[in-house]
Parts: C-alpha cells; sequence; structure tokens
C-alpha cells in the first residue's frame, strides 16, 4: 500500500523500522538527509557526505572517485588520537591484476616499537610480506633493482632512527629541500630534542640549517646558500663568508676573525683581545690597556697616565705621563714625583739628586757626599780624604799627613810622621820634648796629641778624633764622619745616615724608616730590590 504522509511514531526515540532477526532488504531514498543523532548522512550533487549541522567530517565524491576527510590536521599537526584515518588492524594494496603489493598493519598486539615515541606505538607500519632482510630491520621501500631499501625503519637497534637510501626532498619536485625538515623525538619538537641526522654524503639546503652542534670538519656541508650557523633559539649565529668569521651572542659580536684582524670580545662589548698582523692589544672598557708591536709595547692603567712602556733597548714606567723609572744599555734612572731628584745608575757611576743638586756620587776615582745646597762635600778616594767648605779644604788626610784648616783659611795644623806642626811651627818645648796639649787663650778648647790618639776639644765635645783605628770628625752639635781601614760613614746623632763598605752602600731617612742599599748583586729600597745587577751590569 501506499502513504499518503509523513509516518511519525507516538513517542520520540522509542520504536524501531525492523528488528535483527526481521529486517528490510532494501531502502530506496531519494537525495535528502538521514539523521542519525547528532550526524546527518545526506546526498550534496556528486557528493555523498557525513556531517554534523555545522560542517562536513567526509565525503565521497563520485566524479573523481575518492574518499575525502574534511580536517585541519594537516596543519596543525597530529597529537594522540587526532588523526582523521584510524585503521584498526590493516589495509591491504592491490594492482589492476589484482595481486597484493603493499599492506598497512597495525603493531600486533601490545608490542612496542624501540626508540619511537609513544603516540606511534599503534601507527601504521609498510612492509613487504617477508620482514626479515640482511640489515635486520623493517623496511617501509624496497628497491628490486638494487636490491636495497632507499627508506628503513629502525625499531630493534639501539641508537638508529629511519634511514634513507637516496635523496630527500622536501618541498617542490626536482628541487633540493625547500621546506621545513624536521627531525624530533616529542611532539612538542623544540630545542631540547636529540635526534640526529647522519648522512654519509652531502648535505644540501636552499635555506637554513639549525642543529645543536655539527661532528666533523664540515668539508660535506656544501651548497648551503646561507653564510650563518643559527642556534635553535635563532638568537646566536655563526656566520661565515669568505673572508670572515663572525659569532654574535644575540646582542654583541663576541668573535670577529678577517684578513686584517682577530678579535674577541666580552659580554658588554667593551673588553676586547685584538691580534693584527703588526700588533696585539687588550682593550678594558673600550680603552687600550695593553698594546704590543714591533716598536713598543705599554701596558696603561685605567686612565692612561701611568704606564709600563718596553722597547728595543729601553724599559720606561711612567706615573702621570711622566717617567719615574728608566732602564736603557747606558744608565738605570729613578725618579722622585717632582723629577727633582732620583738615582742614576751607570757602569762606571751612581748618582743621587735631591732638588736638583747631586748628594751623592761613586765613581771609579772617588766616592763624594755633599751638603743640600753643594757647598759642602766630604770626599773619598783611594789616596785621600777631605772635607770641602766651599772655599778650601777644612780636613785632608793623606799618606802623608793630617791637616786641619780654620774657616778663612789663616790657621792651619798639620801632622805628620816628623811631628805637629801650627802654621808650619813645629809643635814642642824648647828642651826638645813634646806637650801632649796645646790650649786655647781663653783656655776652652784644646788641642791634645797622644802616642795613640789626636783629639781637638771646642770647649763643649770633641771635635776632633784620629786614633790608630779610625778618623772621626764631629760637628757642632754632635753629628760625626768616622772613616777607618773597612768603611766609611756618615752619623747624625742618632744613626747612620750614610755607610759605606767592602760589602757596598746604605743610605737612610732621617727618622730611619727608609733606606737605600746598593750592593754587588743590586739596589734595593726599604728592602725591596728595584734594579738588579743584570740591569746595570754592576757585578
Amino acid at each position: 500500500g501506499f502513504v499518503d504522509g509523513n509516518l511519525t511514531p507516538s513517542l520520540n526515540d522509542t520504536y524501531s523500522l525492523g528488528t535483527s532477526d526481521l529486517r528490510w532488504k532494501d531502502l530506496w531514498l531519494g537525495d535528502s538527509s538521514i539523521y542519525l543523532g547528532d550526524y546527518i548522512i545526506d546526498q550534496n550533487g556528486d557528493n555523498f557526505r557525513i556531517r554534523n549541522a555545522t560542517s562536513t567530517i567526509m565525503f565521497f565524491n563520485k566524479s573523481a572517485n575518492e574518499l575525502v576527510f574534511n580536517t585541519d590536521t594537516r596543519t596543525t599537526g597530529f597529537s594522540q588520537g587526532d588523526s582523521p584515518l584510524k585503521l584498526l588492524e590493516g589495509v591491504q594494496f592491490f594492482n589492476q591484476e589484482k595481486v597484493k603489493g603493499f599492506s598497512i598493519y597495525h603493531a600486533h598486539e601490545t608490542e612496542e616499537w624501540r626508540n619511537v615515541s609513544d603516540i606511534f606505538n599503534a601507527s601504521i607500519v609498510f612492509e613487504l610480506d617477508k620482514k626479515d632482510n640482511p640489515y635486520g630491520m623493517d623496511w617501509l621501500i624496497w628497491d628490486k633493482i638494487t636490491q636495497r631499501p632507499p627508506l628503513v625503519v629502525n625499531f630493534g637497534e639501539e641508537g638508529r632512527a629511519t634511514t634513507f637510501d637516496r635523496s630527500l626532498r622536501v618541498g617542490k619536485s626536482n628541487s633540493p629541500v625547500d621546506e621545513n625538515f624536521t627531525l624530533c623525538t616529542t611532539l612538542a619538537c623544540n630545542s631540547s630534542d636529540v635526534s640526529d641526522l647522519e648522512v654519509e654524503g652531502s648535505v644540501w639546503a636552499g635555506r637554513n640549517i639549525t642543529a645543536n652542534y655539527f661532528i666533523g670538519d664540515g668539508s660535506s656541508l656544501t651548497g648551503i646558500n646561507s653564510d650563518r650557523i643559527i642556534s635553535p633559539d635563532t638568537l646566536k649565529n655563526l656566520m661565515i663568508t669568505n673572508n670572515t668569521l663572525i659569532y654574535n651572542d644575540g646582542t654583541t659580536d663576541r668573535a670577529v676573525f678577517n684578513l686584517v684582524v682577530s678579535k674577541i670580545i666580552s659580554p658588554n662589548g667593551l673588553n676586547i683581545i685584538k691580534a693584527h698582523d703588526s700588533y696585539t692589544q687588550i682593550l678594558f672598557n673600550d680603552y687600550i690597556r695593553l698594546n704590543i708591536n714591533a716598536g713598543t709595547s705599554y701596558l696603561r692603567s685605567n686612565d692612561g697616565k701611568n704606564r709600563v712602556e718596553i722597547k728595543g733597548a729601553s724599559v720606561a714606567l711612567k706615573y702621570d705621563s711622566q717617567n719615574r723609572v728608566w732602564i736603557d744599555n747606558v744608565y738605570t734612572e729613578v725618579m722622585n714625583p717632582g723629577r727633582t731628584g732620583g738615582i742614576d745608575i751607570r757602569n762606571s757611576a751612581i748618582k743621587i739628586t735631591l732638588n736638583d743638586i747631586n748628594r751623592f756620587k761613586a765613581d771609579d776615582s772617588e766616592t763624594k757626599i755633599l751638603s743640600m745646597d753643594g757647598t759642602f762635600y766630604a770626599r773619598v778616594s783611594d789616596t785621600q780624604f777631605n772635607i770641602w767648605d766651599g772655599s778650601r779644604n777644612r780636613i785632608d788626610i793623606n799618606s802623608v799627613s793630617n791637616i786641619g784648616t780654620s774657616p778663612d783659611g789663616s790657621k792651619k795644623i798639620k801632622i805628620n810622621n816628623t811631628g805637629a806642626y801650627y802654621n808650619d811651627v813645629e809643635i814642642g818645648t824648647g828642651g826638645g820634648g813634646y806637650s801632649d796639649k796645646i790650649t786655647s787663650p781663653n783656655e776652652l778648647k784644646n788641642l791634645t796629641l797622644t802616642n795613640s790618639d789626636l783629639i781637638y776639644y771646642d770647649g763643649t765635645r770633641d771635635r776632633i778624633d784620629v786614633t790608630a783605628v779610625h778618623s772621626k770628625f764631629f760637628s757642632p752639635d754632635g753629628d760625626y764622619t768616622l772613616l777607618d781601614d773597612s768603611q766609611y760613614l756618615y752619623n747624625d746623632g742618632t744613626r747612620n745616615r750614610l755607610e759605606i763598605n767592602a760589602n757596598g752602600g746604605m743610605l737612610a731617612s732621617q727618622n730611619g724608616a727608609h733606606s737605600l742599599i746598593v750592593d754587588n748583586t743590586g739596589v734595593f729600597a726599604d728592602g725591596s730590590e728595584i734594579v738588579t745587577a743584570s740591569d746595570v751590569n754592576i757585578a
């Protein structure tokens, strides 16, 4: 019979059309829709569709003879369970003669492939009927002509991944890699992944190659158009051209090598080690602190005023841009801050200057110490000792006689091996005996002469004391100069200020806090060596 109208049940989602045992043979419908819960099956033109209320899920197009799954998975990537096509067991592929070629199989039961992310444990595996092969691997593709697997997936050997026996091209046909090709161990595919790409031949790329590191000398990396190797975070890069190698840390060039110069640079870019064919420099805070070239090498302070400067024939220590120490093959000089005094040491002489006046001098002929204004001096040579007051010798001692002269030169006492003389008149008694003392008219001063001593007393203290052991001369306030067979010294009444003996010479400051010693090993200031014997050729 016929139904003229809609066939509607009396209750919603309660009654069925047929049963599991009593079924309808055929169901003939137009191109309208079948509604199954939230899904709709319909025909739209040449397309047989399965859809929901808002979008098409899949459709079969009879003109194109193709089954299409509508999904954005191709652009967003796979995650667990997101694949639009899920094959629970397998799919077999046949040729036109109905002969099976390749198959798609599910991983057997609960088996998990080694070294593969969990998402692939139930994924498809392309294979031939025979899985065993001489490589001990599971292959995806077998080349019957070369009898080699150009694409192999290794699930059995530790440390191996997919292997390509031929070229791998991603992108446009008949072109090198033109799209991204990434090896990852996780879906996140971030910089912490450690998958390797092993290539026996060459790697060709039309764009950047990014890797945590390269193993080998890089000779196989050919055809790379880019001149940079970029870090995984894309912040750091190493740029290589025919003439330049530059490493940049994302902010600053840290290393630069070219045909002119090599530079290593600190993170802030202010501290640099620079090597040139003609010089080497170290810069701190963008200021040259060390410079070495063929002519001069120097080390500078922060402000550049103080420096050590070394040339082929000299060394200079400069403080506040002025030489404070100078050493060359002629002399060694140490200057005071005002450059009005210093020590000058040469092969033939030592000279000490203060306030531009020579205060001490020692050479092959004599040793001399002078007063502050240079008027008075005491002089010692191999044959003579004398004290000069600016006009005349006041004391003159030699191998023949000892002579003392008054300030105006009018009076003179001379002692030699024959006797004692006052203004060339022998001092003695009319009876041929000799007195041991001559007294001044006011009886305050006297000169005493014995077989062992010659002493002059000025009424307050001894001014001259000459014995078989030494000769000693006193100033009015008690300073004295002593000369014996082994030494010469000057004492200011408190301490020795000058000593000269067979071991060397010593100068001391007024308070005794500072000293300068010169001996056969070098020159020492306050116990610290400032010049060695080899520097000044003292030895």
